[in-house]
């Protein structure tokens, strides 16, 4: 009986060590610790850049006049910058020519700040967004906002590469 908890013992301290080495406790190269969520994790700038490029492509087949449907802000920014305008006048004359068409503007914030401050945060990018289109002639009424703060992020972590790829405006054609 004395072996069978001795050797019990040995086992779990055995399968501890295991899950110490296997990588359950991982950081970026920065030793910054990198939340997971089962082995889907980003750990590596690479790692990042292929997880963004597949989460990019569910969004390919809804492009409009080949325009992005993701706008990106600068660290607590709402304002809309220069490179997304273009796409946004596309996206504007897509809604005025389909006067049906409805879409969702939905804002997100980097995990940095309270869960307060970073609802308001998206609302306001989302809100920007909303008066980018409504400049280029969009009715209001083809117009919802919405605001998910940091509860959604596009990619999980604590760099600064995953930050920049949060703060973000989505823009989804809802289905009429």
């Amino acid at each position: 009986m004395k072996k069978i908890g001795i050797l019990l013992v040995v086992m779990f301290i055995s399968g501890c060590g295991n899950l110490l080495h296997s990588g359950a406790n991982k950081t970026s190269g920065s030793g910054t610790p990198v939340v997971q969520e089962q082995e889907a994790v980003v750990t590596t700038q690479g790692q990042q850049e292929e997880n963004w490029q597949a989460s990019d492509k569910k969004f390919h087949n809804q492009l409009v006049g080949g325009q992005r449907q993701i706008y990106y802000f600068e660290f607590d920014r709402s304002d809309i910058q220069k490179e997304d305008l273009e796409s946004i006048q596309v996206q504007a004359q897509y809604l005025i020519e389909h006067p049906t068409a409805r879409i969702v503007l939905e804002g997100h914030t980097d995990s940095r700040g309270s869960r307060e401050y970073n609802v308001g945060l998206g609302e306001r990018r989302a809100n920007s967004a909303a008066k980018a289109l409504e400049l280029h002639g969009v009715p209001t009424r083809q117009i919802r906002v919405v605001s998910y703060g940091q509860e959604r992020p596009a990619i999980l972590g604590y760099t600064e590469e995953v930050y920049t790829l949060n703060r973000r405006v989505e823009l989804v054609y809802e289905a009429v």
